[in-house]
């Protein structure tokens, strides 16, 4: 679903590019999120627990986005809805690593490579719902807990961390952070891998 769904959000934002076809056999060879499904080891922060009133608007603000991020899931895909209807609330660094990203990938149509998941969701599904935790300041960060809920039941680990940073009067999503497997992650980081990879092929 997710893959598809990537690729042409970001053909938008690409004028002149073709979306590799949504029924290609070919899969990508890694940075595929399976299931949300089930809980998992709590995830840290690093910094300090805010309780800050600017904490407060964060975390309004992070629960608010996934509310309207899942009702467009509903009835369309909602990553390009959301780079196009709220592009200002994600940074221009992380906008333009997506951009280079899904630029490559579609310059070969049938061979999908890369992100093969909602980096949002941190999976290729979604859940009812997802709802904030605990909010952790970093400098000028805010680190918001996000946790999927399905029938009634929250994760009991993160399903993912998003950073914010709060400019020019809104919040602006700067990275989406993951734990899987025991293992941290995130987006940026995985974007400057694939990058990397890119360089090395023939």
């Amino acid at each position: 679903m997710f893959s598809s769904l990537v690729a042409l959000g970001f053909a938008i934002l690409v004028p002149g590019l073709s979306p590799p076809p949504a029924d290609s056999s070919i899969r990508p060879t890694g940075f595929t999120r399976q299931t949300q499904a089930g809980g998992g080891r709590s995830g840290s922060g690093h910094g300090h627990a805010s309780a800050s009133a600017e904490a407060v608007s964060c975390r309004k603000f992070v629960d608010e986005f996934y509310a309207w991020y899942v009702a467009k899931s509903k009835s369309g895909d909602p990553l390009p809805i959301a780079l196009k209807q709220k592009r200002a609330n994600f940074s221009l660094e992380l906008i333009a690593n997506l951009n280079e990203e899904f630029k490559a990938a579609a310059k070969t149509p049938g061979d999908i490579v890369g992100l093969d998941f909602d980096p949002l969701y941190n999976g290729q599904n979604y859940l009812d719902k997802y709802v904030p935790g605990k909010v952790t300041q970093k400098g000028d960060r805010f680190l918001v807990e996000v946790f999927g809920v399905s029938s009634g039941m929250k994760n009991d680990a993160p399903t993912v961390t998003p950073e914010l940073k709060h400019e020019r009067g809104r919040w602006v999503f700067m990275n989406f952070h993951y734990k899987n497997d025991g293992e941290p992650d995130d987006l940026l980081g995985i974007l400057k891998r694939l990058k990397a990879d890119r360089k090395k092929r023939p």
